[in-house]
């Protein structure tokens, strides 16, 4: 644990130790990337630049009064938020395993039909422009009303594409190759 403090202090910065002491390392290493901007995470202490030392020992003061405690209620609200984010996306995913079939004919129509509708509207956008060219307003009006909904029907599609390509796939197929081994043990 006190690897880190114990490099940091052959290198002039042992305050850095006692905190680590008092707080714990993964909250100096957070504090210290707060106040500088040096990530202590992914940058062992032996591959600091003399600058980056400076840095650090110019910062002592700041770093000393950083509120820890604070910190760690920031750290550990994120890590809950993570937890939320992960629990959703197993939810999500649990469903579409479930639900797979349903899921993937909705997407099939999604990708189907989205596009001649954009162009329909985009075709009355125009016809509505060129009819109605005394109507600024109505215009106006009908526009921004056509262009949230193709903005709508773009984002529908670009969903469907980033959970078929996207990241997504990747779980998909893992699941599949879960599931075929699992298929080999029985």
């Amino acid at each position: 644990m006190l690897g880190i403090g114990t490099a940091l202090v052959g290198m002039g910065l042992g305050f850095v130790k006692d905190l680590i002491m008092d707080n714990g390392e993964d909250l100096v290493k957070e504090g210290i990337k707060k106040v500088t901007g040096i990530d202590l995470s992914k940058k062992k202490p032996q591959e600091l630049t003399s600058a980056e030392i400076q840095k650090i020992n110019d910062y002592k003061l700041d770093i000393q009064k950083l509120n820890f405690e604070e910190l760690k209620l920031e750290l550990d609200a994120q890590k809950e938020q993570n937890r939320h984010e992960e629990a959703k996306y197993n939810k999500a995913h649990e469903t579409y395993q479930n639900k797979g079939d349903m899921g993937d004919k909705i997407a099939e129509q999604i990708i189907k039909r989205n596009l001649p509708i954009i162009g329909i509207l985009v075709i009355v956008n125009v016809l509505l422009v060129y009819f109605l060219k005394d109507s600024a307003t109505l215009i106006a009006i009908a526009s921004n009303i056509i262009g949230i909904t193709i903005g709508n029907l773009f984002a529908e599609r670009q969903a469907i594409v980033n959970f078929f390509f996207g990241s997504s796939i990747g779980s998909k197929d893992k699941d599949k190759q879960l599931h075929k081994t699992q298929g080999d043990k029985r």
